[in-house]
C-alpha cells in the first residue's frame, strides 16, 4: 500500500507541475514575444517550436515517472525478499494477510469517502 501511495503522490505532483509549467510557458512566451511584432509565419513557427519542445519535455517526464515506478517496485520486491528471510513462514503468511486486509479496508474507506460529499 505504501508503494502505491507513493507512486500515486509522485504522479499527482508531476501532473500538477506539468499544468503549472504550461501556464508559465504561455505567460513567458507572451512577455517575451509579445512586443516583437511577429508576422503570422513567425508566430506559427514559434508556436510549433514551443509545441515540439513541450512534447519532448512531456515525454521525458513520462520516462522519469516510469523509471521511478520501476525503481519503487524493485525496492518493494527487495524489501519483501529480505522480510521473508527474517520472518518465519507462518509470520510471513500472517503479514501478507494483514497487508491484504489493510488494502481492502483502504479501498472500502475510499469508496465511502467518494460517496460522502463535503
Amino acid at each position: 500500500m505504501a508503494i502505491a501511495t507513493m507512486i500515486t503522490a509522485c504522479l499527482l505532483i508531476t501532473t500538477q507541475a506539468e499544468a503549472k509549467n504550461e501556464r508559465r510557458a504561455k505567460h513567458k512566451s507572451e512577455r517575451i514575444y509579445g512586443s516583437l511584432n511577429l508576422d503570422e509565419g513567425q508566430e506559427k513557427a514559434i508556436k510549433d517550436l514551443n509545441r515540439k519542445y513541450a512534447e519532448k519535455s512531456k515525454e521525458q517526464a513520462k520516462e522519469q515517472r516510469e523509471k521511478m515506478r520501476n525503481n519503487m517496485l524493485a525496492m518493494h520486491e527487495s524489501k519483501q525478499k529480505e522480510l521473508k528471510e527474517i520472518l518465519t513462514e507462518d509470520q510471513y503468511k500472517e503479514y501478507n494477510e494483514n497487508i491484504n486486509k489493510q488494502k481492502k479496508d483502504f479501498k472500502g474507506n475510499k469508496q465511502r469517502r467518494k460517496g460522502h460529499k463535503r
